[in-house]
Order: structure tokens, then C-alpha cells, then sequence
């Protein structure tokens, strides 16, 4: 008997270690892009990472961003262009690095203007423009010459909550095994018989915000303002949940929609509505991976449209500059 014991408990042993192999080194489970919490933005990307997960590459800069470092000072020809936005923009660890719409911009940017091009990507999960402003205030603007707010309607109602618990989607520490995030962050959500004994995280998305539409509003106006004063172009790219563009919205949502297209043209923000794309994509591709998360495909549409929104005015600055800056791109 002890004998069986021993058989099955090493026969137990090395199945949890096989598991452990598959997920760490097939899935990357095990090694989740990483927070730190902030006194003044709340929570961020933990600088300086790499991870391989689902195949695919999740960099973070030095700053915090999904982009690439940008260089100590900006180079004499070089043109830089700041989005910002929250789980949409980031494109989260499906997505690989450099498929999401930013990066795919600098290049294509670089290419068309034969400039030195940096897109920054100042993005996080659940991130509300009180976020975003903090982020700008400590980081500063980069010397940017445009800035470009990937919003969502829900982003005139949300704020920072600074709640001490973030939960398993904005993890501090890697966990000591991936079995152990692939039991509390995803056979919760693709095991429907586990969902009845653990909760559901919900993707991209931190604790609950504070619900505070009159304070929302009021930061989202001084957000744009300060972008006016610091860059050359202000340009809001409205994206739509799944929910607007089937017309299952409440009515109080429809308004919250118009509201936001009046504080960006107020604030003298480019507006650009990506519902009618978002409905009605090119090639029918799906652009959605659940109700407001792109695809790599959705991160093509909004690439599209960070790109057509700011290569007129890039093309005005380099239109001035010397003869000398006409060369090829340093990327």
C-alpha cells in the first residue's frame, strides 16, 4: 500500500510539474506584466519589462509605457507624438508589441515623413483621465508635438480610486507558480463550472472607480486644456463599446457620448468619432475580444486613425524644417 502511496503521489508530483512547464514556458503564465502602486497616478506599469505571454511581446519602457525608451532629449528633427488612454490603447498582453496601434504608427510615420519618430503609449487597465492627468504632471510631456486621448464615453463618469487592493489583474509580485494565476485569473473565466466557486475577474478593468461625473468632467477639461498648452495639436479619438454600436446603449450613455464630443471640440481638440469604422470594419474583420477590448485587427482600425489624425500637422512642422532633416527615419 505504501508502495501505491508513493507511486501516486510521485505520478501527482510530476503532473503538476509538466503543467507548470506548459504554462510557464508554453503560455507564459507565471511572469504577468507587473504594477506599482504611486502616491500621486494611483498605479502604473512597473518600468523596464519584457514578458513573452500567449506568444506574444509585452515591453514596457523605462517610464511605464508599452513604447519603446525615447532618447535623453529630442533630437533636432525628430517629432514626437503622446497617446494616451487606458486598457483599449494598451492593447493588454494578447496583443503583441508590435502589432498595437502605436507602434505600428511610429513606423508607418517615420516611413511617410523620413523623420525620427517616438509614439509614446502611456496606457494602463482601468485608467480614467484623473489618471492620465497625474501621469503628465509627474512624467511631464516629453517635448511633444502632439497629443492624442484614446477616450471611451465611460471615461466622463469614472476616477481614480486608489483602493488598496488591486486584485489578480494588476498583480505587484509574479505569483511563485503559474499554476497559481491560471486558477484565480482564467479557469474562472473559461471554465464555467469554476466560475461557480471563484469570482470572475474582469479583464482590464481595476477595482471599482469612483463614480463622479461633475469631477470627471471638470478633469478631462483641464487635461485638454494643458495638452493645448504644451503640444501643437490636441487630437480625442472616441472609441465605442460593442453595446453603442449595436444601439443597446441607455439613453443616459447616448448623451454621455455627445457630451464627450462637445468638452474635446470646446477644449479645441481634433475630434474623431471611430464608431462608424468600429461598425463596420474593413474586410468584415472582428475587431472586438469582448465588449470594449480590440483585436489585433481593432488595434489596425485604431492605428488608422491616430495616424490620419496627426500626420497633417507633423507634415506642416517638417514642411519648416532644414533641408538636412530630409533623410531617412532613425528608429
Amino acid at each position: 500500500m505504501r508502495r501505491v502511496w508513493l507511486l501516486g503521489g510521485g505520478a501527482l508530483l510530476l503532473l503538476i510539474f509538466g503543467t507548470e512547464m506548459v504554462l510557464r514556458l508554453g503560455l507564459g503564465l507565471g511572469d504577468p506584466p507587473l504594477s506599482v502602486r504611486d502616491p500621486k497616478v494611483d498605479y502604473l506599469l512597473k518600468p523596464s519589462q519584457t514578458y513573452q505571454r500567449f506568444g506574444m511581446v509585452y515591453s514596457v519602457n523605462a517610464y511605464g509605457m508599452r513604447a519603446r525608451d525615447p532618447s535623453p532629449t529630442k533630437e533636432p528633427c525628430e517629432f514626437r507624438v503622446l497617446v494616451v488612454g487606458d486598457s483599449v490603447l494598451n492593447g493588454g498582453a494578447v496583443v503583441d508589441q508590435r502589432v498595437i496601434a502605436t507602434s505600428v504608427a511610429e513606423r508607418k510615420l517615420a516611413d511617410a515623413l523620413r523623420r525620427p519618430i517616438w509614439v509614446a503609449n502611456i496606457s494602463a487597465g482601468g485608467w480614467a483621465p484623473e489618471h492620465q492627468k497625474a501621469y503628465l504632471e509627474r512624467f511631464g510631456w516629453f517635448d511633444a508635438d502632439v497629443a492624442v486621448f484614446v477616450l471611451s464615453t465611460h471615461d466622463l463618469h469614472q476616477r481614480a480610486a486608489f483602493h488598496p487592493d488591486m486584485g489578480p489583474n494588476f498583480p505587484a509580485q509574479a505569483p511563485p507558480l503559474a499554476l497559481f494565476e491560471a486558477v484565480e485569473r482564467y479557469l474562472p473565466r473559461y471554465v464555467p463550472f469554476v466560475a461557480q466557486f471563484l469570482p470572475v475577474p474582469e479583464e482590464g478593468i481595476a477595482r471599482p472607480g469612483v463614480d463622479d461625473p461633475k469631477a470627471a468632467e471638470a478633469i478631462l477639461t483641464d487635461l485638454l486644456a494643458e495638452a493645448r498648452s504644451k503640444t501643437k495639436q490636441v487630437v480625442v479619438l472616441h472609441h465605442r463599446t460593442l453595446e453603442e454600436l449595436s444601439g443597446d446603449a441607455p439613453p443616459d450613455e447616448i448623451k454621455d457620448g455627445e457630451r464627450l464630443r462637445e468638452i474635446a471640440l470646446a477644449g479645441g481638440a481634433a475630434y474623431l468619432d471611430l464608431g462608424p469604422v468600429e461598425r463596420n470594419p474593413p474586410g468584415g474583420e472582428t475587431l472586438y475580444r469582448d465588449g470594449i477590448h480590440l483585436t489585433a485587427a481593432g488595434q489596425a482600425v485604431l492605428e488608422g486613425a491616430l495616424t490620419s489624425g496627426v500626420i497633417g500637422v507633423l507634415a506642416e512642422l517638417a514642411a519648416g524644417q532644414p533641408d538636412s532633416c530630409r533623410a531617412a527615419p532613425a528608429l
